[in-house]
Parts: structure tokens; C-alpha cells; sequence
């Protein structure tokens, strides 16, 4: 479906949404695996055999010492199906877990010819139990969303939708929507969210496919370069006046792999464990302490990611594990949980 959100599928995940995630732990996941460069079948939702991911050198030890109290799991299950997602469209290429609603996530679509400005709200089961559309927000490349603090001082969390594609480098300028995450998500809403404007400085036009929110409600936008990816920071998590533009700072940038791009990221909630999303891999920076300076420090390790045939989707889930999609009809929701 697209350009326009359909009853059926929330009505019909309502009980399962009712009924509450899966725990952390156990055995739901598969067989335990440490943070080696695995990948798993998707469709069979199991063990798929090893494969070197994005390959290239740089990894480093993802040790458990490294991880912090509340800030993701120590070591992983490896990711399996728990579902598809059906009803929400066909170029999934964001997600993020609510901060407000345990055991629910948000997703949407990038799909620049219907202009679909739709959150779909899943559940860790993958089924759609609401929807959001976003009124007069731009949609003509939505990458990425993230879940954060609002920023600027202001109370509760709040939902990032990044407009940041700019594959042809024309885009006459780049947008961030912003709202506070309602106090009721199952079924249909509509709202207006807050829409921030920036530009790359001297006038430059990075594609980006990533975006993540740090524990002040800072918002960063990470490039699509082949073999890096560089860090801006777009200063606009306190109030601005309509239409205001401002011009995002360059932080730093990643190492990848020879020719891999990043195509999502998240940031753990206390701001010192990065997950970043390639077409065949997913790596991790774990620091000591939280903030880009540590981060952009910290060795580049590499998680376990299902197999998949687009994928463009990372984000942490509440209870310390990651959950990734992929574009495609019917996509499978993966999930990995701690061991």
C-alpha cells in the first residue's frame, strides 16, 4: 500500500499488540552467537551459515566489558524472522522503537512517486497495529526516522523523520520533521509535525541515509559515501521560527569497508553504542563514554545481520537487542535479542 493508510491491518494486529513483546533473553532468538560477522537466512528464520559480511579490515573486539549498564545487550542472539510486515508498503527504509509504547516500533516508507508521509506502527511480531500521517511534512526522500528526547529542554520524546535523500545532489534543501510521540499510537492518527531545514556547509549536497538522536535531543545526520560515511550535526533541537534554516557541522566520519555505504543507524539511548546499516552488513562502535568524540574513536566491530534483499533499516529495540527490515514487499521484521 501506498499514499494512504488502510484500517485493516492495525485492527488486525490490535490483539497481538495487546498481548505484549517477547522478553529479552531465552531462547527466542536461536542459537546464541557473539558479535562475529555472521549472516543468517531470513526466510528460513534460522541459522543460513557464516559469510563475511562487508568484509575489510578494522573490526575490533566487541567485548562485553565495553557495553554499559542500560545501553544495549552485552552479546546477541542471532537475528531471526519474527514475521512480515504486510499493509505498510514496499520500500521500508526506516525504523525505530518508541520510547513511550514498550514493544512497538515505527517504520515508513521511501518512496519519493506517492509522497507517502505514513508512520506504520508495528509490533515486535511485525504486525501493524496504527498508523500516523504526517500533514504538510515533505516526503519526496524520507531515509531514515529516529526516537529520542525532543531537545531544546522540552519534555518527553519525540519521532525524527529524516527528508535527507538527495541521490541526484540537487536537493534545494534538506528536512528533519519532528513531533512528540502521542500518548495513544494504536489505530489511525494525524498530526503536524514541527519540520526543520538545514543545508551542508559551502553549499554542499552529500546523499544521507542515516539519522540518529542523542541524549540531549540532538539530532545527526551520517553520509552515503562509499567506504565512510561522514557525521553532521544539525543544531536545531531547540525551537526555531518557521522556516529557518541552518547550516548542519561536520563532526567527524566513520571508516567502512571498501565500497559499502551506510543506509540507516541508531544510537543507543545513552549515547555510547552506534549501530550503522549497510546493503550486506551491520557494524558497531561501543565506547566507554557517550558522545561523538568517543565514538568516532572507538574500533569498528561487526554484529550479525539477517540476510536480506535491501537492506536499509537498524534501530535498537527496548529491551537492549536490534531490529532490522528490508525494502520489498512484505518484508521480514528481524530480530535479535540478548543471549
Amino acid at each position: 500500500m501506498r499514499g494512504g493508510a488502510r484500517p485493516g491491518p492495525w485492527l488486525l494486529g490490535l490483539a497481538l499488540a495487546l498481548l505484549g513483546p517477547a522478553g529479552c533473553g531465552g531462547d527466542e532468538g536461536g542459537p546464541v552467537v557473539d558479535a562475529a560477522a555472521t549472516v543468517v537466512d531470513a526466510a528460513a528464520g534460522g541459522d543460513g551459515g557464516a559469510s563475511a559480511g562487508d568484509g575489510g579490515g578494522g573490526d575490533g573486539a566487541l567485548g562485553a566489558d565495553a557495553a554499559l549498564v542500560g545501553c544495549g545487550c552485552a552479546t546477541f542472539t542471532a537475528p531471526a524472522s519474527v514475521g512480515r510486515v504486510m499493509g505498510a508498503g514496499a520500500e521500508l527504509s526506516g525504523i525505530a522503537a518508541s520510547r513511550k509504547h514498550r514493544g512497538l516500533l515505527y517504520v515508513h516508507n521511501d518512496d519519493p512517486i506517492s509522497g507517502d508521509t505514513n508512520l506504520y506502527v508495528i509490533d515486535e511480531r511485525a504486525a501493524v497495529v496504527g498508523t500516523i500521517t504526517l500533514t504538510g511534512a515533505q516526503a519526496n526522500n524520507l531515509e531514515d526516522l529516529a526516537v529520542g528526547p525532543c531537545g531544546g529542554g522540552a519534555p518527553g520524546s519525540c519521532v525524527f523523520v529524516g527528508n535527507i535523500g538527495d541521490n541526484a545532489g540537487n536537493a534545494s534543501e534538506h528536512q528533519i520533521h519532528r513531533f512528540t510521540e502521542p500518548d495513544v499510537v494504536i489505530g489511525p492518527t494525524t498530526l503536524t509535525p514541527i519540520t526543520l531545514r538545514y543545508d551542508y556547509p559551502g553549499g554542499a549536497h552529500p546523499d544521507a541515509e542515516s539519522l540518529v538522536v542523542d541524549p540531549a535531543g540532538e539530532i545527526y545526520v551520517l553520509t552515503k559515501v562509499a567506504g565512510r560515511s561522514e557525521v553532521f550535526h544539525v543544531p536545531a533541537s531547540a525551537p526555531l521560527p518557521p522556516l529557518t534554516r541552518v547550516t548542519a557541522l561536520r563532526v567527524g566520519e566513520l571508516a567502512l569497508p571498501a565500497g559499502q555505504v551506510a543506509t540507516g543507524a541508531d544510537l543507543a539511548p545513552c549515547g555510547a553504542r552506534l549501530l550503522l546499516r549497510t546493503y550486506g552488513g551491520l557494524h558497531e562502535w561501543r565506547a566507554a563514554t557517550p558522545g561523538w568524540p568517543a565514538l568516532l574513536a572507538a574500533p569498528r566491530g561487526t554484529l550479525p545481520v539477517a540476510t536480506e534483499a535491501q537492506g536499509e533499516a537498524v534501530g535498537w529495540t527496548g529491551s537492549g537487542g536490534y531490529a532490522t527490515i528490508s525494502e520489498g514487499a512484505s518484508p521480514h521484521l528481524n530480530l535479535s535479542a540478548c543471549q
